[in-house]
């Protein structure tokens, strides 16, 4: 089974789930082999032709499994939930990047960054992950073509494991503390 996990985090960004949720996108995940769609919404609304509940729900669309689900403050969930994902598409947000970079196995990753944030901070941190190999980005006009470059790309360069003593050295220089 291929899954996809499409998180947007504790916000909303609407324009992402609407469009990984159009019958476009749905046939182009089912056409690549993907059978589970998992999607958590945040605090944005289904599109008008879903007919699950608001609160989330299963339906399918062809021979792909569709689940939406609410946020989740539970951590220990949503590391189930990207643990089990054989891909993620996220909004760029720093936190839920770091998190899947750091998955072992490394596990494929689309970014899409939300331009209408506070001066289009997440295309920043997307690009320069992009240019170092550790994901693929995408903006939301050109979802499926995001789509189909995830679930078609090699593995990802390996993400630098976290070295808190680095870290410190980093802030005490910016700082002026050394």
């Amino acid at each position: 089974m291929r899954s996809l996990l499409v998180t947007v985090g504790s916000t909303r960004f609407q324009a992402l789930t609407d469009a990984v949720l159009a019958p476009a996108a749905l046939d182009a995940l089912a056409a690549a082999g993907v059978t589970q769609l998992t999607v958590q919404l945040g605090s944005g609304s289904l599109p008008p032709h879903v007919t699950a509940s608001a609160d989330g729900g299963e339906w399918a669309h062809g021979t792909l499994r569709v689940t939406t689900l609410r946020y989740t403050a539970d951590g220990a969930h949503m590391a189930r939930l990207l643990a089990a994902a054989d891909a993620v598409v996220s909004h760029a947000g720093a936190g839920t990047i770091l998190q899947v970079l750091r998955l072992q196995p490394p596990t494929p990753l689309l970014v899409v960054p939300n331009a209408q944030l506070m001066d289009n901070h997440q295309q920043e941190l997307a690009d320069a992950l992009r240019a170092g190999d550790y994901l693929e980005v995408a903006g939301v006009d050109d979802l499926i073509g995001g789509l189909q470059r995830l679930l078609g790309r090699p593995a990802a360069a390996p993400f630098p494991a976290f070295e808190p003593a680095r870290f410190r050295s980093i802030l005490d220089e910016t700082a002026g503390f050394a």
